[in-house]
């Protein structure tokens, strides 16, 4: 908030205190300052103001440890926008402008990223990792991956089975 804005509130303020039957009056010069000044403001700063007010309300690295607690879970829109303390549907448009992708396909993006280390870094059976980040089967696990990476899991090099599968084996 500019300083003249801030000192026309806190001016205000005073005077409200000291005159309470003047509230609507001083309610309506402070929204008046206020339009003023965001109409006067320039389109780059009025932007910022809005990006800085959303990048506030949407922590997303506290979004991101509660979806890495969840992946398994069903993950709605509703949920994310509660821990935000946001409509759904203003939780949508906010979290789009902030990260360029509906928060469902950020959700899908984040779960096939812990898939890839899964993928790549355990014995893991592909079914087990599908269950383990949210999907319903092996099946749709695979087309998402191979979609979202364009690589099939078939390729995907795991060096943790040959030996896992080296072990199992009787001597």
């Amino acid at each position: 908030m500019p300083p003249a804005l801030n000192q026309l509130t806190h001016a205000l303020a005073n005077q409200l205190e000291q005159c309470p039957a003047l509230q609507n009056e001083i309610a309506i010069l402070l929204l008046r300052a206020l339009t003023m000044y965001l109409h006067d403001a320039t389109p780059a700063a009025a932007g910022q103001l809005g990006q800085h007010c959303i990048s506030e309300r949407l922590d997303l690295a506290r979004l991101d440890a509660w979806l890495d607690q969840h992946l398994a879970d069903e993950i709605r829109v509703e949920q994310l926008a509660a821990l935000c303390a946001l409509s759904p549907g203003h939780f949508h448009t906010c979290f789009r402008e902030l990260t360029g992708v509906t928060p469902l396909a950020y959700v899908q993006r984040r779960r096939l990223e812990h898939a890839r280390t899964l993928v790549r870094h355990s014995a893991l059976s592909l079914g087990h990792v599908a269950m383990l980040v949210g999907f319903r089967d092996q099946g749709s696990f695979s087309r998402a991956y191979r979609r979202y990476f364009e690589i099939s899991l078939r390729r995907i090099d795991r060096p943790f089975l040959s030996v896992d599968a080296a072990l199992k084996r009787p001597a």
